[in-house]
């Protein structure tokens, strides 16, 4: 499945909520509808003549298919080489159980792309520019920006019309947002869909850089550097827009602090602080970018797993939506991946139904998993699979795998 990002402003001289007209009438749409305005145009530079410009309003009326709009397209855009990247997204790449964000007001909706979805060129909407369609989206009301991934949020600064959001986890966390706030249970994400979308994912750190906003990264990084190296925010600095740091820190000895966050694949090159750092601090902080450039005194290159354990273990210090995605990280993703190390463990050892899994043997698995998060979570993942009958307890309290359960590794690998 593909998750989109969907911009719903109106062309310059057009004045309307595009955004309330797709959630009202339960579609999604875009431009690109071959207006009269565009017929004018082309009369005016003297590019068709009045039979020319007949011949494309009527073909324009008659227009059934994706290959009647596109065998138009080149005689109203004729400065295009192809058909709109954008229009050939909406028309060509989105399909059944899709999910398509938009934002009205600062209030971001999920729309779920069903199985009665389909393209139309609906021409009541060529003078409200939107007559490329997709039919029958569900939307549902998700909430401002704290509630929403950092990734997806960040995607609305593109200025693509329509374009996927590709980040990891997106998927996962999209469809979870979906089902809590979908009333119509036949629409919601199954379990096994969720489940799926979680295995292809990365750890739970990457989890959530992705979730999180430039802004919360940004938080927790300037918490960092005030309970564990002993400086402050000065308030007004963070106010004012600079390329190299966020803002300015200072501790009780009078030392500055200059921290540059980000939170995507950016470069950082040391080179750039070499002057800001001969009296003070610089730390530097890409999630997943590089920092370029020979060690220099008073430049940090801080780590992410540490930013990210930082998190988890100060839970007070952090905002309610960071804490949030920490919560769908405990919940969906640790526990899965628990869940699955149980399994493989069956897998591993060749197990049929019926084989047991001794209590010296949870023993010795347990102490092969690195990942304290995980071990922690290894209970509830036996509880899961109690529950879900893909495992049973004997009498001796040894674990059994059931046929359901042998099924299940089946499926998984």
């Amino acid at each position: 499945m593909n998750i989109w990002r969907l911009h719903s402003k109106p062309s310059m001289h057009l004045e309307y909520d595009i955004a309330k007209e797709m959630i009202d009438n339960n579609f999604a749409g875009l431009g690109w509808s071959m207006m009269d305005d565009r017929i004018t145009a082309l009369l005016q530079k003297g590019v068709i003549d009045e039979s020319k410009a007949e011949k494309m309003r009527n073909k324009r009326q008659n227009i059934k298919s994706t290959e009647d709009y596109c065998n138009l397209y080149m005689d109203f855009y004729p400065e295009d080489k192809t058909v709109n990247e954008n229009v050939n997204r909406l028309q060509t790449w989105v399909n059944s159980g899709d999910l398509i964000w938009i934002r009205r007001n600062g209030v971001y909706w999920l729309g779920k792309v069903t199985d009665k979805s389909c393209w139309t060129f609906n021409k009541e909407y060529i003078k409200k520019d939107l007559a490329n369609q997709i039919s029958n989206i569900h939307w549902v009301k998700i909430g401002d920006e704290g509630n929403v991934p950092g990734k997806v949020a960040s995607a609305f600064i593109s200025t693509k019309t329509f374009q996927r959001i590709k980040h990891k986890g997106i998927a996962t966390l999209s469809m979870l947002l979906f089902n809590e706030k979908c009333k119509d249970e036949s629409l919601k994400y199954s379990e096994q869909t969720i489940r799926d979308s979680i295995e292809k994912t990365d750890n739970g750190k990457q989890l959530f850089f992705n979730y999180i906003s430039d802004f919360e990264c940004e938080d927790i990084l300037c918490l960092w550097l005030q309970f564990e190296k002993g400086y402050m925010v000065i308030p007004s600095t963070s106010k004012k827009g600079t390329e190299l740091y966020e803002c300015v820190l200072i501790n009780k000895d009078g030392r500055r602090a200059y921290p540059q966050v980000k939170n995507g694949k950016d470069t950082l090159y040391c080179d750039d602080y070499k002057e800001l750092c001969k009296d003070n601090d610089v730390y530097l902080f890409t999630v997943n970018g590089n920092v370029i450039g020979n060690p220099i005194e008073n430049i940090t290159v801080v780590d992410s797993e540490e930013i990210y354990n930082f998190a988890r273990e100060n839970r007070v210090l952090m905002s309610e939506a960071v804490n949030l995605w920490l919560d769908y990280i405990d919940l969906f993703h640790i526990a899965y991946v628990a869940i699955k190390l149980i399994m493989l463990w069956f897998k591993t050892n060749k197990c049929k139904p019926g084989h047991i899994m001794s209590a010296q043997q949870f023993i010795h698995f347990r102490s092969t998993i690195k990942d304290g998060d995980v071990v922690s979570s290894l209970g509830k993942a036996f509880d899961t699979l109690l529950d879900k009958g893909y495992i049973s307890l004997n009498e001796s309290k040894n674990f059994v795998l059931t046929e359901e359960g042998f099924s299940y590794i089946e499926k998984m690998f």
